[in-house]
């Protein structure tokens, strides 16, 4: 029987219309080249219209998800339907999402049309000529960074083509060569001074506002911007002092635990909320908080580092534990966050030969004098003295 398409007058959501009482539904889509139709007839149910509209968007979905499902991707399929079920194979996490944009925003309308069993070189390098030209936002209007170019390329495009190796779809992977940045070291000088004096500051400007305290804390811990801003009360256990950042809030894809530092706790407990939900959330809306710039404004000027950034405090605490001889690679790339070494030792793993050599030249006194000298490096507060 033929659907009546003009019956079906009100937009409930892309792909998806009602008819003026809300009991009949009208989904149509199309998906890597085949259309889905179907009519939902509620008109014998007794749910309330909020309910039927909720049962057929959940219907729209699921029958979005039976046509990926379905999709048998081979030699022929271009890069866009490979990547469509490369996207939707793994976990729904943040990262997932925000390497779906890249890919859509970068790929989609240019490389993503071709064939994915003739992509060669050449394609990947004139890909990379055009971001290096114009980027995709205002922002990028005269060319992409290096970094956000090897982020393309390597964390986004790379994986594609290994998700259609592993299928059996190609037979190998073109060579893909993203620029190199200028400096892949991100070591701080000064690191221990720098440390000490924003976990002053920290404690000196929210002294009595330990919302702040305990964000910042937290980013001086090594935590990533929106691991903080992610974090629920539900993860945080006050009785073994750990907390969790969840999978979709990582980067590597698994629920990460840490220890929760004695001033951080203090710093939670402090703040006045019904402990449910987010911890950091607007106070005006009750859901998650923006990134914080004017409070870290005053911590810029406050401290004297104006070239300070959320991420900032991680490169200042992972230059500090790299110099400390008690710190393996393996306990700094944990304390950040990593999922292996490899990162670390690109980024802060230095050869420090001035601490070095105060390391050798304290032995040396203790066995020629007989007594030992002081700690080159002390634990910095609370904050770093657990572990």
């Amino acid at each position: 029987m033929a659907i009546d398409s003009k019956e079906f007058t009100e937009q409930i959501v892309p792909n998806l219309k009602s008819n003026k009482k809300a009991d009949k539904f009208f989904i149509n889509f199309v998906k890597d080249g085949k259309r889905s139709r179907k009519v939902l007839d509620y008109t014998t149910k007794s749910w309330d219209k909020r309910t039927r509209i909720t049962k057929a968007t959940l219907e729209l979905n699921n029958l979005k998800d039976a046509v990926v499902n379905t999709i048998s991707i081979n030699d022929q399929s271009t890069l866009n339907q490979v990547a469509d079920i490369y996207f939707s194979s793994r976990e729904q996490t943040d990262w997932t999402k925000e390497l779906t944009n890249i890919y859509k925003a970068h790929m989609q309308s240019n490389i993503g049309k071709k064939k994915i069993s003739t992509i060669r070189r050449v394609d990947i390098d004139q890909l990379k000529v055009r971001l290096e030209k114009k980027g995709a936002t205002k922002q990028t209007e005269n060319g992409c960074s290096p970094r956000t170019i090897r982020k393309i390329l390597i964390q986004c495009l790379k994986p594609i083509l290994e998700y259609a190796l592993d299928n059996e779809i190609i037979s190998k992977i073109p060579k893909i060569e993203a620029p190199k940045q200028p400096s892949s070291k991100k070591v701080v000088d000064d690191a221990e001074i720098k440390l000490q004096r924003l976990y002053n500051t920290i404690n000196s400007l929210y002294k009595d506002d330990p919302f702040y305290r305990a964000l910042f804390l937290l980013a001086l811990q090594g935590r990533r911007q929106n691991e903080i801003l992610t974090l629920e009360w539900n993860n945080i256990n006050f009785t073994k002092n750990t907390y969790t950042i969840e999978a979709q809030y990582n980067k590597i894809g698994r629920d990460q635990s840490y220890t929760l530092p004695s001033i951080v706790k203090e710093s939670l407990l402090q703040i006045k909320d019904n402990n449910i939900g987010l911890v950091f959330k607007s106070p005006q809306t009750g859901k998650k908080l923006t990134p914080p710039r004017v409070q870290l404004d005053k911590i810029k000027n406050a401290a004297d580092m104006p070239d300070l950034t959320m991420h900032k405090f991680r490169h200042i605490l992972a230059s500090y534990l790299s110099t400390r001889a008690d710190m393996s690679p393996n306990q700094i790339s944990a304390t950040l966050g990593h999922v292996n070494t490899n990162t670390t030792n690109q980024y802060y793993i230095t050869h420090d030969h001035l601490s070095a050599s105060a390391k050798s030249a304290e032995v040396l006194d203790t066995i020629v004098n007989t007594k030992g000298s002081k700690e080159a490096n002390k634990m910095i507060g609370n904050i770093l003295n657990e572990k």
